[in-house]
């Protein structure tokens, strides 16, 4: 018996148990044998996979990968081995992660795009061996610009605590700022909560996707507004946000498929897992272009060859900005913890490491990590997911990522 992704269910495969929806509805007894029918029947009802028996899971990925146009999936594999040159592919989910990237990535070169295997590809330059090491607090503390979080968050948060407050009351507070009432309004509008009519007031948007959580998007959105005009430097802030952002979408969509986990905040938390690396681009663009330098010549993931420049890593600058604004410790922590130094993992820091893992396997954006970051055990332990979540995840995030990229990145 194997599990096998919805997407790789073919006619006559037999369940081994019985398969359900995607809200646990019985949707096919165990021992059903498939027909094209019902496979259309749990892909409607979003089942993510069926346990099938007597089959091998690496010959149906291999079957499923073949029946697209050959030379586009020997591009998109030449692309995905690059990017996955530093990953253990024995280690779970990371052989299905490359699978389903070949996948998309070919789909990608069969409607036209063109891969960019060149990006891959740096010429290392000169590091200083006597680097100066900074102190985190100093560092952070050197930018006067960011000393303060917007006021309009705390306003949200105050009109949030207070019984009396309806959703007219806060979508007058959120109103107070043009910028971030118009970007939460056009969001709510967006295919990312996919209403059928359209939300035409922030009172209404408040009803409809809750106080709480359109308020944890105003938390982002402020954010990002904070950061308007850094110049470009070796890495780009188009391609830092893009990266950002769909790595908040792919959170958010992991994160419904376990009970108990807020969506938005998974969104706000994907969004401004790298806060720390804008940061140190902002501030120190020398000593970021040197970790670059460093990550890519030893091989190490770019927050290692961080800690060997800086003395610190992007996630604990992130995680000390966060703590100067005040802002929620469930925030704060996740951003720390996205590279799961901490055993046992935190949910919520897991969905965002391995949303970050999928973000740069599909190529959006670019964050300064060229590869593919491993994703310890523990991580993936934490998760308790099933490995058919990664390509039924990725392939929901790309109907989202451009639309929501034209939201914030107009």
């Amino acid at each position: 018996m194997a599990r096998i992704n919805a997407s790789d269910l073919r006619a006559g495969m037999v369940l081994a148990e019985d398969a359900a929806g995607a809200n646990g509805r019985l949707l096919l007894p165990k021992g059903t044998v498939l027909e094209d029918k019902h496979i259309r029947v749990l892909k409607i009802w979003g089942a993510v996979d069926a346990d099938i028996s007597d089959v091998d899971p690496s010959e149906v990925r291999a079957a499923s990968i073949s029946a697209l146009d050959e030379e586009s999936v020997e591009l998109a594999t030449a692309y995905v081995d690059a990017l996955f040159v530093h990953v253990d592919l024995t280690r779970p989910p990371m052989a299905e992660m490359r699978s389903a990237c070949i996948k998309h990535h070919a789909r990608r070169v069969i409607e036209g795009e063109i891969l960019p295997l060149e990006n891959l590809h740096w010429e290392t330059i000169a590091t200083p061996e006597d680097l100066p090491r900074m102190d985190l607090q100093t560092f952070v503390d050197s930018d006067k610009g960011l000393a303060s979080f917007p006021d309009i968050y705390f306003r949200i948060n105050k009109a949030l605590e207070d019984p009396a407050s309806t959703a007219h009351r806060l979508a007058e507070v959120i109103s107070m700022d043009p910028s971030i009432s118009a970007k939460l309004l056009t969001l709510v509008n967006s295919p990312f909560y996919g209403f059928s009519q359209r939300i035409d007031s922030l009172s209404r948007g408040v009803a409809m996707v809750g106080a709480r959580e359109l308020s944890q998007l105003a938390l982002g959105v402020a954010v990002m507004d904070l950061f308007t005009g850094i110049p470009d430097g070796i890495i780009t802030v188009r391609g830092f946000w893009q990266h950002c952002i769909a790595c908040g979408v792919l959170a958010r969509i992991l994160a419904t498929h376990l009970p108990g986990i807020q969506q938005e905040r998974c969104f706000v938390m994907g969004l401004l897992h790298d806060i720390g690396r804008l940061v140190m681009l902002k501030l120190a663009p020398q000593e970021i272009a040197w970790a670059i330098n460093e990550s890519r010549r030893r091989a190490i993931p770019l927050y290692e060859a961080e800690q060997l420049v800086f003395g610190f890593n992007h996630a604990d600058v992130g995680g000390a900005l966060f703590q100067r604004w005040n802002l929620p410790d469930e925030l704060r922590l996740a951003v720390e913890e996205h590279h799961a130094s901490r055993r046992p993992a935190m949910q919520e820091s897991s969905i965002c490491a391995l949303a970050d893992a999928l973000a740069v396997g599909m190529g959006h954006g670019v964050n300064g990590t060229v590869n593919v970051p491993p994703l310890p055990d523990h991580v993936w332990a934490a998760l308790g997911l099933p490995e058919s979540v990664i390509e039924a995840t990725m392939m929901a995030a790309a109907r989202q990522i451009d639309d929501i990229l034209t939201v914030f990145l107009k």
